[in-house]
């Protein structure tokens, strides 16, 4: 999954009013790739979390060529109107 927010439940300390907010704790793919390299160089990983890292780093590649192909696209179009 590309986000992970939680809703969480808080009480403010003036009223007993209880509020939802929701808290983004998604974290950031130049922290998450070593982990994810340890994973798939670990002979001690099960081929469970080796696909499901596996599926993760197809995915970041596919998000990241379309968007490279988007860009491009973009450029393109800019330049046949000069």
């Amino acid at each position: 999954r590309l986000c992970y927010c939680r809703k969480i439940r808080t009480q403010t300390s003036i009223s007993s009013i209880m509020k939802e907010e929701t808290i983004d704790i998604t974290p950031k793919w130049s922290a998450l790739i070593p982990v994810m390299v340890d994973v798939l160089k670990s002979p001690k990983a099960n081929n469970a979390a080796k696909a499901a890292v596996t599926q993760e780093l197809l995915l970041l590649a596919k998000i990241v060529d379309d968007r490279n192909e988007k860009l491009k696209m973009a450029e393109l179009d800019r330049k046949a109107r000069l």
